[in-house]
Formats: structure tokens, sequence, C-alpha cells
């Protein structure tokens, strides 16, 4: 629910409560994974990309329920792309409807 309405903080903080129960540490570890590569995208903090991928790392898809292993992909191709970003995007309220240039 946290996660959700967008309290990533209170997600992590949440999230790091339940991981020291094992039947939900993979759940808890999904959590923080996602909620980090949220803050990565709206505060462009390195690190927390990069304690995003160990989180997804960390874990094995295989083990996980089937609509959390969609969400460990969606997660990991998250990261993926977000690597390869210069600068994360902000998000922003307002949608540009500017038409690109084209070279």
């Amino acid at each position: 629910m946290l996660y959700n309405s967008g309290n990533f903080e209170e997600s992590i903080a949440a999230a790091a409560s339940a991981k020291s129960k094992p039947p939900a540490a993979s759940s808890a570890t999904l959590i923080i994974a996602r909620s980090r590569l949220e803050r990565f995208r709206t505060l462009g903090d390195a690190s927390e990309l990069v304690a995003a991928r160990a989180e997804l790392a960390s874990l094995n898809p295989r083990n996980l329920a089937p609509q959390e292993a969609i969400e460990w992909q969606i997660g990991v191709g998250t990261a993926l792309f977000l690597e390869n970003e210069p600068v994360p995007r902000r998000r922003s309220s307002r949608a540009s409807f500017r038409p690109r240039a084209s070279v």
C-alpha cells in the first residue's frame, strides 16, 4: 500500500522490518528494490540505483509468486533502462507535447 501511494521511504522502512521474517523476506526485498528505483528516478541519487540492482540480484525469480516474478522482471528492466540514461528523468506533473526537432 505504501509503495503504490508513492511513499517510498516508508515502504522501504516497512519492508526492511518485514524482511527479517523468512516467509516475507523475498517480497520485502522486491518492495525495497522497486522503491529504490523510484527514489533514484525522483532524487537522481546513483546509490539508490546501485542498491536496487543489488536487491534485485539477490532474488531468485523462480522462488517468487507469479505476480512477484513479473514485478521482478519489470524491476530488472527498469534498472537496465535507468542505468543507460545519462541523467534520470524527473517526473513532471505536466506532459510536454512539444514536437521534437529531427536532425
